[in-house]
């Protein structure tokens, strides 16, 4: 975002997120494959960062 990257952030909790300029917040499930098919949609890059119960694994 410093550089000028607008991102797209899905989020089950939005709330969870810290809101920015440059930030879209999407609120949705990972496992409605619909909402994830519309987050996703005309974005350049994908990062999956998934958190269970305090432990944050980045694919």
């Amino acid at each position: 975002m410093a550089q000028g990257h607008a991102i797209t952030a899905f989020a089950r909790n939005p709330a969870s997120l810290s809101p920015a300029a440059s930030l879209t917040i999407v609120q949705g499930d990972i496992v409605d494959a619909a909402a994830v098919e519309r987050a996703v949609s005309g974005q350049d890059v994908l990062l999956d960062e998934y958190r269970c119960r305090g432990v944050s694994l980045l694919y």
